[in-house]
C-alpha cells in the first residue's frame, strides 16, 4: 500500500511539472522579444558625439542576441561598439562586430553568457553605438538586421526590432565685417543653418562715404543689400570709399602770383590753399571758401567739388614794401638803403627814381602815408 501510494505522488509529481512547463512554454511562445534602437529618434549637431542603444526586452528568459547595424554614411560615422548591462551578471563573450564607415554598417554584433543556466529576463542595453555626426544634414535611419535572440535552450525566440533614427541639424557661422572699419557698418553675422540665405546689409558711416561692393559669397556683390547662401562656414566684407571732391585754385590777375592746392581731395579733409604774389604784388584775400579769405596761407573743407581764387593787387609806387599799405614800414625799407646807388630804379626804395636812395624818396612815400590801409 505504501509503495503504491509514493508511485503515485512521484507520477503526480511529474504530471505537475511537465503540465507547468508546458503551460509555463506556451505562455513564453505568445510573447514576443522585442528589439529596438533608442532612442527612436534624435537630432545632434554636426561633429556632435552621440550614443545609440539596441535595447532587448525579453518575453522569455535569453542568453544570448545578435544583429547588425546599418546607418547613412554620409551623415554618421561609427566610432566604437561597447557592451550594455543586458548580460550585466554574468560571465559573458561579446563581440562588438566589424565597423565599415564607407558602406555604412557595423556588422556582426553578438553577445553570450557563458555559464550554466544563466539568463536574463529583464529589460536592458544589449549594445551602445557611438557615433559622430558629419557635416551634412540629413536624416539617417538606424537599421537592425540579422537580429537573433537566444533562451536558454539555445532557440531563437520571436522577435520584434524596431528601428531608429538621427537626424543631423547643421548649422554654419557667418562673418560680416567693414572695410575699412571705419567707413561704414556691416550687418547680418551670426548662426544660420544649412541651406538658407542669410540676410546681409551695409550702411555708410556718414555723407562722406560710400558703399563700394561686397567681398565674398554674396548674391549681389554691388548691392548693399543681400544674402549669402549658408552651405559652410562663411564670411563676408562690405567694402566702403569716400567721395572725392575736386579744389581749383586760381589766381586774379593770373599774373600776379603763384597759389598752391589744386588737386583732388577725400571728403572731408581740410586741403592746404597758399597764395605768393610776384614781386609788384601784394595777396590781398581769397575768392571763395576757405577757413580764413585774408590769409595767404588756409585751407578749404572738401564737403564738396569747389574752386577759389587768390586775389592780388598791383603794388603803388610808395607803397616800398609792397604790403598794401603806405606807413613806416616803407621808409623803413629806405632806410635800410640809404644812400645806395645804381640804375634809376633798380630797386623799389628809389621811390623818386633818380638813381640814389636818399631822404628825397622818403618825401612822396610820406606825402601818400595811410593809403591802401585799413582803418
Amino acid at each position: 500500500m505504501y509503495r503504491k501510494l509514493r508511485r503515485s505522488v512521484a507520477a503526480l509529481t511529474i504530471v505537475c511539472i511537465v503540465v507547468g512547463m508546458c503551460l509555463a512554454g506556451g505562455a513564453f511562445a505568445n510573447g514576443v522579444t522585442g528589439v529596438a534602437v533608442s532612442p527612436p529618434d534624435q537630432t545632434v549637431a554636426k561633429w556632435q558625439a552621440f550614443n545609440v542603444d539596441v535595447v532587448i526586452s525579453p518575453a522569455v528568459p535569453v542568453a544570448g542576441a545578435q544583429c547588425s547595424l546599418s546607418f547613412d554614411p554620409s551623415l554618421l560615422a561609427a566610432n566604437s561598439v561597447t557592451k550594455g548591462n543586458l548580460f550585466g551578471g554574468f560571465t559573458t563573450f561579446f563581440s562588438p562586430g566589424t565597423i565599415d564607415n564607407a558602406a555604412g554598417t557595423i556588422s556582426s554584433i553578438w553577445a553570450a553568457i557563458l555559464q550554466q543556466g544563466g539568463s536574463v529576463a529583464a529589460p536592458g542595453t544589449f549594445v551602445r553605438v557611438n557615433f559622430t555626426a558629419k557635416t551634412t544634414p540629413g536624416t539617417s535611419p538606424v537599421v537592425l538586421s540579422k537580429v537573433i535572440v537566444g533562451d536558454t535552450e539555445a532557440k531563437a525566440v520571436p522577435v520584434n526590432a524596431t528601428n531608429g533614427s538621427v537626424t543631423v541639424h547643421v548649422t554654419y557661422e557667418l562673418a560680416v565685417s567693414a572695410n575699412p572699419f571705419d567707413g561704414g557698418t556691416a550687418s547680418g553675422g551670426g548662426v544660420y543653418d544649412s541651406g538658407t540665405y542669410a540676410p546681409v546689409s551695409a550702411a555708410p558711416a556718414d555723407e562722406c562715404w560710400h558703399f563700394v561692393n561686397w567681398t565674398g559669397p554674396v548674391t549681389d556683390p554691388a548691392s548693399p543689400s543681400t544674402t549669402v547662401y549658408m552651405d559652410g562656414d562663411r564670411a563676408a566684407i562690405a567694402n566702403f570709399a569716400k567721395y572725392q571732391y575736386t579744389l581749383t585754385v586760381g589766381s586774379s590777375p593770373p599774373e600776379a602770383g603763384t597759389v598752391t592746392g589744386d588737386g583732388t581731395y577725400d571728403c572731408g579733409t581740410d586741403a592746404p590753399v597758399a597764395a605768393s604774389p610776384n614781386d609788384g604784388y601784394y595777396f590781398v584775400n581769397w575768392s571763395g571758401d576757405v577757413a580764413d579769405p585774408n590769409s595767404p596761407s588756409t585751407t578749404a573743407h572738401m564737403d564738396a567739388s569747389k574752386a577759389v581764387t587768390a586775389n592780388f593787387a598791383q603794388c603803388s609806387d610808395y607803397d616800398v614794401n609792397c604790403d598794401g599799405c603806405v606807413s613806416v614800414l616803407d621808409v623803413v625799407v629806405i632806410g635800410q638803403h640809404m644812400d645806395e646807388t645804381g640804375p634809376p630804379g633798380w630797386i623799389r626804395a628809389d621811390v623818386n627814381r633818380d638813381g640814389l636812395i636818399s631822404v628825397l624818396d622818403i618825401i612822396p612815400v610820406g606825402q601818400h602815408f595811410g593809403e591802401g590801409c585799413s582803418s
